[in-house]
Protein backbone atom coordinates (compact mmCIF):
# COMPACT_ATOMS: atom_id res chain seq x y z
CA UNK A 1 0.00 0.00 0.00
CA UNK A 2 1.45 3.31 -1.01
CA UNK A 3 -0.71 5.52 1.18
CA UNK A 4 1.66 8.47 1.13
CA UNK A 5 0.98 9.02 -2.56
CA UNK A 6 -2.02 11.19 -3.29
CA UNK A 7 -4.42 9.83 -5.87
CA UNK A 8 -5.05 13.16 -7.57
CA UNK A 9 -1.33 13.81 -7.80
CA UNK A 10 -0.78 10.40 -9.37
CA UNK A 11 -3.64 10.82 -11.80
CA UNK A 12 -2.29 14.18 -12.98
CA UNK A 13 1.47 13.63 -12.92
CA UNK A 14 1.69 12.63 -16.57
CA UNK A 15 3.74 9.49 -16.03
CA UNK A 16 2.95 6.91 -18.69
CA UNK A 17 -0.55 8.18 -19.51
CA UNK A 18 -1.07 5.46 -22.10
CA UNK A 19 -0.72 2.76 -19.44
CA UNK A 20 -3.36 4.23 -17.14
CA UNK A 21 -6.89 3.06 -17.57
CA UNK A 22 -10.27 2.32 -16.15
CA UNK A 23 -10.95 -1.34 -15.66
CA UNK A 24 -14.35 -2.90 -15.98
CA UNK A 25 -14.49 -2.95 -12.16
CA UNK A 26 -14.73 0.83 -11.89
CA UNK A 27 -11.20 1.59 -10.79
CA UNK A 28 -8.33 3.55 -12.30
CA UNK A 29 -4.93 1.84 -12.23
CA UNK A 30 -1.41 2.33 -13.51
CA UNK A 31 1.80 0.27 -13.32
CA UNK A 32 4.06 0.91 -10.36
CA UNK A 33 7.12 3.06 -11.01
CA UNK A 34 10.53 1.46 -10.31
CA UNK A 35 10.75 3.41 -7.02
CA UNK A 36 7.27 2.27 -5.97
CA UNK A 37 8.15 -1.36 -6.82
CA UNK A 38 11.20 -1.12 -4.56
CA UNK A 39 9.24 0.59 -1.77
CA UNK A 40 6.40 -1.95 -1.88
CA UNK A 41 8.72 -4.87 -2.75
CA UNK A 42 6.19 -6.10 -5.31
CA UNK A 43 5.02 -5.66 -8.90
CA UNK A 44 1.54 -4.86 -10.08
CA UNK A 45 -0.91 -2.05 -10.67
CA UNK A 46 -1.44 0.84 -8.29
CA UNK A 47 -5.11 1.69 -7.72
CA UNK A 48 -5.43 5.45 -8.26
CA UNK A 49 -9.16 5.81 -7.81
CA UNK A 50 -12.31 3.77 -7.33
CA UNK A 51 -15.80 4.59 -8.59
CA UNK A 52 -18.16 4.43 -5.60
CA UNK A 53 -20.73 2.54 -7.69
CA UNK A 54 -18.28 0.02 -9.17
CA UNK A 55 -17.52 -3.59 -8.37
CA UNK A 56 -14.08 -2.66 -6.97
CA UNK A 57 -15.62 -0.37 -4.33
CA UNK A 58 -18.22 -2.98 -3.40
CA UNK A 59 -15.38 -5.50 -2.94
CA UNK A 60 -13.49 -3.10 -0.65
CA UNK A 61 -10.64 -2.18 -2.99
CA UNK A 62 -9.30 1.30 -2.23
CA UNK A 63 -6.88 3.82 -3.71
CA UNK A 64 -3.33 2.89 -2.75
CA UNK A 65 -3.98 -0.86 -3.03
CA UNK A 66 -1.75 -2.73 -5.47
CA UNK A 67 -3.37 -5.31 -7.76
CA UNK A 68 -0.84 -8.13 -8.16
CA UNK A 69 -2.85 -10.87 -9.89
CA UNK A 70 -6.26 -11.98 -11.14
CA UNK A 71 -7.11 -15.61 -10.45
CA UNK A 72 -3.42 -16.41 -10.01
CA UNK A 73 -2.20 -14.65 -13.17
CA UNK A 74 0.04 -11.64 -12.59
CA UNK A 75 -0.89 -8.26 -14.04
CA UNK A 76 1.50 -5.61 -15.25
CA UNK A 77 -0.75 -3.32 -17.30
CA UNK A 78 -4.32 -2.04 -17.34
CA UNK A 79 -4.91 -3.85 -20.64
CA UNK A 80 -3.71 -7.15 -19.11
CA UNK A 81 -6.08 -6.59 -16.16
CA UNK A 82 -9.01 -5.94 -18.52
CA UNK A 83 -8.08 -9.00 -20.59
CA UNK A 84 -7.97 -11.29 -17.55
CA UNK A 85 -11.23 -9.92 -16.15
CA UNK A 86 -12.96 -10.35 -19.52
CA UNK A 87 -12.38 -14.12 -19.26
CA UNK A 88 -14.60 -14.35 -16.17
CA UNK A 89 -18.34 -13.94 -16.51
CA UNK A 90 -19.27 -13.67 -12.84
CA UNK A 91 -16.49 -13.63 -10.26
CA UNK A 92 -12.73 -13.19 -10.03
CA UNK A 93 -10.24 -13.23 -7.18
CA UNK A 94 -7.82 -10.31 -7.12
CA UNK A 95 -4.59 -10.66 -5.19
CA UNK A 96 -4.05 -7.28 -3.54
CA UNK A 97 -1.07 -5.89 -1.66
CA UNK A 98 -2.41 -3.66 1.11
CA UNK A 99 0.08 -2.27 3.61
CA UNK A 100 2.47 -5.11 2.83
CA UNK A 101 -0.17 -7.78 3.40
CA UNK A 102 -1.29 -9.95 0.49
CA UNK A 103 -5.02 -10.59 0.53
CA UNK A 104 -7.44 -12.14 -1.94
CA UNK A 105 -10.45 -9.99 -2.72
CA UNK A 106 -13.38 -11.64 -4.50
CA UNK A 107 -15.07 -9.31 -6.96
CA UNK A 108 -18.27 -9.57 -8.97
CA UNK A 109 -17.20 -9.15 -12.59
CA UNK A 110 -20.62 -9.60 -14.18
Amino acid sequence: HLGNLGGAELADNGSAPSSKGKSMLGMEVRPLTPDERRQADTRGLLVLGVNNNGAAARAGIAPGDIVIAVNGQSVSSASKLRSLLARHKHHAALLIDRNGQHIYVPVDVG
